[in-house]
């Protein structure tokens, strides 16, 4: 998905990639030139625009065609998951497990690949949003 705009798949602004979304990338280089192309040279846009290209042009599209996430995604949620930093289980939380949990039966198979702090992480989500019980 390289674009005009963007032909070497490198941040429109020519500078660095959030921590998070480098560590991503680190785990899953097929993802470089998707999220490229949703790059914006505002910083105050924040690590948010990542999340729904992630979502709606990779994971998505795999859950729907039957087809396996590269573990690598799901390693990075862990590491995400289990962080100190609130930024980090917050990315988790609130850019990809709150929308896992809008598909019950897709979040169900994507529980399968989670690493333990990903899903305590999930499960709070859920109760958060009065999809679950708390245990």
């Amino acid at each position: 998905m390289v674009n005009s705009h963007n032909p070497a798949g490198q941040p429109i602004d020519g500078g660095e990639r959030p921590r998070q979304i480098a560590a991503l990338l680190q785990l899953v280089p097929s993802l470089a030139e998707l999220i490229s192309d949703f790059e914006r040279p505002d910083p105050t846009v924040g690590l948010y625009i990542y999340c729904d290209p992630i979502w709606y042009d990779y994971v998505k599209p795999l859950l729907e065609e039957g087809r396996d996430i590269d573990p690598g995604f799901f390693t990075w949620l862990e590491e995400l998951s289990s962080s100190d930093d609130n930024a980090d289980r917050n990315l988790a939380s609130a850019g990809f497990l709150e929308v896992f949990g809008d598909f019950p039966a897709w979040l169900k198979i994507l529980r399968r690949s989670m690493g333990p702090a990903t899903l305590r992480l999930s499960h709070e989500t859920e109760v958060n949003w009065g999809r679950e019980q708390s245990q």
